[in-house]
């Protein structure tokens, strides 16, 4: 391992191999390589010192198989050749397995970083992770989806606006201005946005009733103004 990088360890199937066909031992490896993943490694080598563990990395076989993998997708990837070209200058592109810049140790390292895609980031709180939940957790390439994603949808609770109540007048803060609700001579209701210094900004005479034109300010304003939403998780 480089000395004064920190370490980033990576998930070999599911992770850098696309692993469609699934376990099939150690040292078979027959998919290719998750779009993006070897120009995301190879751009890694620059920050971290990048290591690759996985269920495969318990045995010398194992490890070697992911690397000599990995040096193949290497040449394709990077050098558009299906093995060394010395004309190829690319670091990914080794003749040398022991010179390729990502390490197959043998345990898991003790990481800065790990990306796995079979796990959760567990950030203090249990309270979480249900572990009903968990049972039916898969993998991205299996049709998962992340696990707060499983949660149902949240109920949306829109924050009541505060109403000053006058004679034929009603007014509310939203939008960031003074917004009334005003009785007209034909009975109908319509809206009337002010700004800071008194001046009619907008109007709407359509509402038949005070409750359809208080209705359309609470929405309107919801829909700009998210501290007025609120989100709660059965």
């Amino acid at each position: 391992m480089e000395k004064g990088k920190p370490i980033l360890c990576v998930d070999f199937d599911g992770v850098i191999s696309n692993y469609e066909s699934g376990w099939l031992g150690a040292t078979t490896i027959p998919d290719p390589p998750v779009p993006g993943a070897l120009q995301f490694l190879w751009r890694a080598t620059e920050i971290f010192s990048v290591q690759v563990y996985s269920s495969r990395s318990k045995t010398q076989a194992g490890r070697d198989a992911m690397r000599y993998w990995m040096i193949k997708w290497s040449f394709r990837e990077f050098c558009g050749t299906q093995w060394y070209d010395p004309e190829c200058k690319h670091p990914m592109c080794v003749d040398d397995p022991s010179h390729y810049p990502i390490g197959f140790p043998d345990a898991k390292p003790a990481a800065r970083v790990s990306i796995d895609d079979r796990a959760l980031t567990f950030k203090g709180d249990w309270n979480e992770f249900e572990p009903a939940d968990l049972i039916d957790f898969q993998p991205w390439n299996k049709g998962g989806r992340s696990y707060l994603d499983t949660r149902p949808a949240p109920t949306i609770k829109v924050k009541p606006l505060e109403w000053i109540d006058e004679p034929d007048c009603w007014t509310t803060k939203a939008f960031g201005d003074w917004i009334m609700v005003l009785r007209m001579r034909d009975g109908r209701f319509g809206i009337e946005g002010l700004s800071p210094d008194g001046k009619v900004i907008s109007t709407y005479y359509s509402f038949d009733t005070l409750e359809e034109a208080k209705a359309f300010v609470e929405k309107a304003s919801a829909a700009l103004i998210l501290s007025q939403v609120e989100l709660e998780w059965s």
